[in-house]
């Protein structure tokens, strides 16, 4: 068998809480498991400094790669339900875990290597209403698509649909811009 990646879904992400939890739940079954919680590179300017800090690129989600053993999906699932670790994300229908596949690391991990230079915030942003369908234009995460949930000053937090679901990701509101969704999604009214 070969080892994929799984997701796990992680209500309150706090930090290493919730990959210690995670790997406690492999470790006590004697599974090995890589966690990974991608994060996004952002240089900040501060007083003629530039600083680096580092954030998750998909809030509340941690990737799992190891390999399971037939019928150990399930065993596994309610481990990290009593741990209140989370849950693995499935596809509509299913039973097991959906396997992230290989071009959805790649480009996972090609977002994770660029850095971002945050834009100088300006006053003269306007506010992006909730339930705009936008687009990101610029930045690592160029196309990605969503619907505006969450909108302050000057950043938005958009749902859309990344690991087979929809997830939130923050983005500057200065990246974006007002997009339509393609017509099969404006019947279904998702994602």
């Amino acid at each position: 068998m070969a080892q994929n990646f799984f997701v796990v879904y992680t209500p309150l992400l706090h930090g290493l809480v919730s990959t210690t939890l995670i790997q406690e739940a492999f470790s006590k079954r004697n599974m090995k498991a890589r966690l990974w919680i991608p994060m996004q590179r952002i240089i900040k300017k501060r007083y003629n400094t530039d600083i680096e800090v580092q954030v998750p690129l998909f809030p509340n989600y941690v990737l799992v790669e190891t390999e399971f053993i037939s019928g150990m999906e399930q065993e596994m699932e309610l481990a990290l339900l009593e741990l209140k670790a989370g849950y693995f994300l499935k596809y509509p229908g299913m039973d097991t875990p959906a396997i992230i596949t290989p071009e959805e690391i790649k480009r996972i991990e090609e977002i994770e290597s660029k850095e971002v230079e945050e834009t100088q915030k300006e006053d003269t942003y306007t506010p992006v209403e909730i339930g705009t369908y936008v687009e990101v234009v610029t930045s690592p995460l160029m196309g990605l698509k969503g619907i505006v949930v969450e909108s302050s000053k000057d950043t938005v937090t958009i749902e859309t649909f990344v690991f087979g679901r929809s997830a939130p990701v923050e983005v500057p509101i200065s990246v974006l811009a007002r997009s339509t969704p393609a017509p099969s999604l404006q019947s279904k009214n998702v994602l």
